[in-house]
């Protein structure tokens, strides 16, 4: 079926239909929702030029989640070896190495860098801040490190605040540890 989608893909075949993308070709044709839609377009593509990827999705080997994930990092001379590094995860491992390992163009670099912000502002009396941005990968783990680090110099939250105190989302450094688990 993703052989198909490429070929369809190749062929113009979506815009002959009227549709503006494959993966809204897709979409209508097969009835899956436009996420899984995206995925079989963009696999059917990149699949022409991942022979072995393709073959083992053909026997049934592997499932489409994972040939695509395989397919967004994987060249022609490294999609075996990335087939055999990738064996024993499940799909989410799969997802997670994958996106460890992405290849990141000049254009996406650039909206990163071009769609990054942070602002900072503190209240008149500066008793509370308001922290708000997006940065990318590097900027935002130094961030995150910097506020788990200075967190623990922190004095302890009080444990029943005044009725008319606003709550300190900086108060100790279990607050800003546990705002977000990565998973292993």
């Amino acid at each position: 079926m993703v052989a198909l989608v490429g070929e369809a893909d190749r062929r113009q075949v979506p815009l002959a239909d009227g549709c503006r993308t494959t993966a809204e070709w897709v979409s209508a044709r097969l009835d899956v929702d436009r996420d899984e839609a995206k995925r079989l377009a963009d696999l059917g593509v990149r699949l022409e030029g991942l022979p072995v990827v393709s073959e083992r999705l053909a026997k049934g080997e592997v499932g489409i989640a994972r040939a695509h994930a395989i397919s967004r990092v994987a060249t022609p001379d490294t999609e075996q070896a990335w087939m055999n590094r990738l064996s024993g995860y499940d799909l989410a491992g799969v997802e997670r190495h994958v996106a460890r390992h992405r290849r990141m163009t000049r254009r996406r670099e650039r909206r990163n860098h071009d769609e990054s912000f942070l602002s900072i502002q503190p209240s008149l009396d500066e008793g509370w801040w308001r922290i708000r941005g997006g940065v990318g990968g590097l900027a935002g783990r130094v961030i995150s490190k910097t506020l788990r680090d200075k967190a623990d110099q922190l004095p302890p939250r009080r444990r029943t605040p005044p009725p008319s105190a606003k709550p300190s989302l900086s108060s100790n450094s279990a607050w800003v540890t546990n705002q977000r688990r990565p998973c292993r």
